[in-house]
């Protein structure tokens, strides 16, 4: 035999190795203003007091966000006070205008703005009521939403 072919007889005969790699990936989610206690005992150990500070400063956010909600609301019902009176005030001249114009002998006349006037008022009051049933259906959506999405974050953990 000559040296190559020695060679190749000894590549031939070692066993074959194999290499196995396992990689593993690890993802953490979480939502909200506050950590996981994982994460705020790692912030407490790094930086004593820290998970004080993102406590309190999750408790001012909300405190703030709560403040801005309120105002928002009052704000919307003055809104909505403010047009419901000048909506009637405004029914009512026209009503008051109608009967006028019926004691005046325009009777068609009359009986049209009242009728009119009529159908204005019901058109908007079924309008905004159906509007307030979409805006709560959507609101609940978003919740249902939220909840799925925690509840998902709790299976991923």
């Amino acid at each position: 035999m000559t040296d190559s072919q020695g060679d190749i007889d000894d590549v031939e005969a070692r066993p074959e190795k194999q290499v196995t790699t396992t990689v593993t990936q690890v993802e953490t989610r979480y939502s909200g203003p506050i950590p996981p206690p994982s994460a705020l005992a790692k912030y407490e150990e790094i930086m004593p007091g820290s998970a004080d500070r993102i406590l309190r400063m999750a408790e001012t956010q909300a405190q703030h966000r709560q403040s801005l909600e309120s105002t928002v609301i009052a704000s919307d019902v003055w809104t909505e006070r403010a047009g419901l009176v000048a909506a009637g005030l405004l029914g009512a001249i026209i009503l008051v205008g109608s009967i006028w114009l019926i004691g005046s002998g325009r009777d068609v006349e009359g009986f049209v703005i009242i009728i009119g006037e009529s159908i204005l008022f019901l058109s908007v009051f079924f309008y905004s009521r159906k509007r307030r049933q979409i805006e709560r259906s959507q609101q609940q959506e978003m919740l249902i939403a939220a909840r799925e999405g925690r509840e998902s974050l709790r299976e991923d953990v």
